[in-house]
């Protein structure tokens, strides 16, 4: 009750278009996640959480053969999932809830230091961001990590400013073990954000206050180590730390240090959809100066964290030397986002603009309507850029799904089908309840009751195929099903 009281003062410490707009953003938020999560067919590596989710709590605890096992989210998809809810439905749950918490939080990180209407803003640009949205409805731990690195910067935030309140010890200590307990690379956002708090409340509270941050810091970080150490029993501790299909590195390759900033770019372009990196870099710095000297030093731990933060990813790759997948990274929208609204802000304050009370119903419906605008522009690219999903869960539900089982599977082992054929095998042994069924290699006498073969090798097939029928085609790719006997 006490969260719930605190909150709701914060909520009323604002104009009333400024809490209009607030809750019209979190209702946008919800509805929008609710409407993909049921909207979008499952993805690739949805189908393989649910070999930790839909399997057992001890196989979330103790299996990671990749990186597809986002622990502490498989654990609160198992949770709904035993309830009886509809597994697709369960899975996705918790990435909806979170996500809605992160669009409140990001409001909270960004009213610290900034103007109402102006954090509103922000937080409409963060919630419309393509990955952000997206994620929000999948079945993935990457809406759960955004919530983690989110609350541990606002439990920053408060320690900085108020010094060591329990309730914010507690939601540190919580935020880096449930962010590490979801995805081993939380560490990327936890190391600059970490280091800024520490040397900037150990400046302003003492020796006592450091004492205590490092001392929760470590406990979290002990409790994680705990936390694995079934998977660290059963697994290859590589898998965690390198896990495969992230690109290795290292500084003595030709052109290395050339080869991050192009991937930092690209990270860049994943989240604004503009290749702008070096120009928003400069113009971070361009503020800090400014700032520095408009403030004669005396920076916010907000505004300074935000540009260490923007900055620490490149230094980070420089001593990991391992290129993750982007979408790793997309908490990075939290610094980048903080720091373009501090940007604004000071040239406000440069031009002596003093005006964001009166214009905040303005600036609050321009918010919402660019966010509800964007947010109905998601499902087309998100199926522009999934195509084999949404053609597979058509595949399913008109030729598949009436079908009581699927005996067997074969595919032509061509690389054009390697995708659909092994998304296709994980439906059907989910869907099917079918969890032995294996994918069988094609012959030249195939009797499988599901073909799936690729264009190249259709012509040396068609005499074979009289006793098939004709299911499907994408993109080269043909599927057959036996016909009944």
């Amino acid at each position: 009750m006490g969260w719930l009281r605190r909150n709701l003062e914060f909520i009323r410490s604002s104009d009333l278009s400024v809490q209009a707009g607030l809750c019209a953003l979190l209702l946008v938020q919800a509805a929008g996640s609710a409407y993909w999560a049921l909207r979008f067919p499952f993805h690739y590596d949805e189908w393989f959480s649910l070999n930790f989710s839909a399997n057992s709590y001890w196989t979330v605890i103790s299996w990671y053969p990749l990186p597809n096992n986002h622990v502490f989210f498989n654990l609160l998809s198992r949770t709904f999932i035993i309830t009886g809810l509809p597994v697709q439905c369960a899975a996705r749950l918790p990435s909806l809830l979170a996500s809605i918490l992160t669009v409140y939080y990001f409001y909270k990180v960004c009213r610290h230091d900034l103007p109402a209407p102006l954090s509103i803003l922000l937080t409409a640009a963060f919630q419309s961001l393509y990955v952000i949205a997206v994620y929000s409805a999948l079945a993935r731990g990457y809406a759960l990590m955004n919530l983690f690195v989110v609350l541990m910067f606002y439990s920053c935030q408060q320690l900085v400013e108020r010094g060591p309140a329990k309730r914010y010890l507690w939601l540190f200590g919580s935020s880096i073990f449930l962010g590490m307990f979801t995805m081993p690379n939380f560490l990327y956002a936890l190391i600059p954000v970490a280091i800024v708090a520490a040397v900037y409340g150990c400046r302003r509270h003492g020796m006592r206050w450091l004492i205590l941050f490092g001392t929760v810091t470590a406990v979290a970080g002990l409790l994680t180590v705990l936390a694995y150490v079934p998977i660290l029993t059963h697994n290859d501790a590589g898998n965690l730390l390198h896990p495969n299909g992230a690109k290795r590195f290292s500084l003595s390759d030709p052109g290395a240090y050339q080869d991050i900033l192009y991937y930092l770019n690209l990270l860049f372009y994943e989240l604004f959809r503009n290749q702008h990196l070096y120009l928003s870099a400069a113009a971070v710095l361009l503020v800090l100066a400014i700032e520095l000297l408009r403030l004669k030093g005396q920076l916010s731990f907000t505004f300074l964290t935000a540009v260490v933060f923007f900055f620490s990813p490149y230094f980070i790759l420089l001593v990991h030397q391992t290129f993750p997948w982007g979408r790793n990274w997309q908490f990075m929208a939290l610094p980048y986002l903080l720091c373009a609204g501090f940007m604004v802000n000071s040239v406000t304050a440069w031009l002596r603009i003093e005006r964001w009370k009166s214009t905040a119903p303005l600036v609050v419906t321009v918010a919402l309507f660019l966010t509800i605008y964007r947010c109905c522009g998601i499902s087309g690219e998100h199926r522009r850029s999934t195509a084999w999903d949404y053609q597979l869960d058509f595949l399913w539900r008109h030729s598949l799904a009436p079908l009581p089982s699927i005996a067997s599977v074969a595919t032509s082992n061509v690389a054009g089908e390697f995708y659909p054929a092994e998304e296709l095998l994980m439906m059907i042994r989910h869907l099917k309840r079918q969890p032995e069924l294996q994918m069988q290699a094609l012959n030249a006498d195939p009797d499988q009751q599901l073909l799936i073969v690729d264009h190249s090798v259709l012509p040396a097939l068609r005499a074979q195929l009289g006793n098939y029928r004709f299911a499907y085609m994408h993109s080269g790719v043909y599927f057959f099903l036996r016909r009944r006997q």
